[in-house]
């Protein structure tokens, strides 16, 4: 569950929303300010959703994708097995950025 807040979010609702989460058993849940540039995340841990300590550069063991907070923003990156072993292959052999099938033919 992701929430994006926006200037008429109230910090009661918010806290109603994560004890319903939290009772409904959602996995994990991400609150993000875009004017403080701040996120909050929680992440269920046996029957309780805790807050996440360290989110900058925090993976989601659910969704598989890490929160980098910048200056100006959130960003979001998506893992793919297929993108890392681009990137090894490119390393390892020097050659232009080409797909793994690419790089497989004469």
């Amino acid at each position: 569950m992701f929430k994006i807040l926006s200037p008429g979010n109230r910090p009661q609702e918010m806290i109603r929303k994560l004890l319903f989460y939290q009772q409904y058993g959602v996995e994990e849940y991400y609150i993000y300010d875009p004017q403080g540039v701040e996120l909050i995340g929680y992440w269920r841990i046996d029957e309780h959703l805790e807050e996440i300590e360290q989110i900058n550069a925090w993976v989601s063991p659910r969704l598989q994708i890490r929160f980098e907070l910048t200056e100006n923003n959130l960003e979001i990156y998506r893992f793919s097995l297929q993108s890392n072993l681009n990137s090894v292959l490119n390393k390892n052999t020097n050659a232009p950025n080409k797909s793994v099938n690419e790089q497989k033919k004469p």
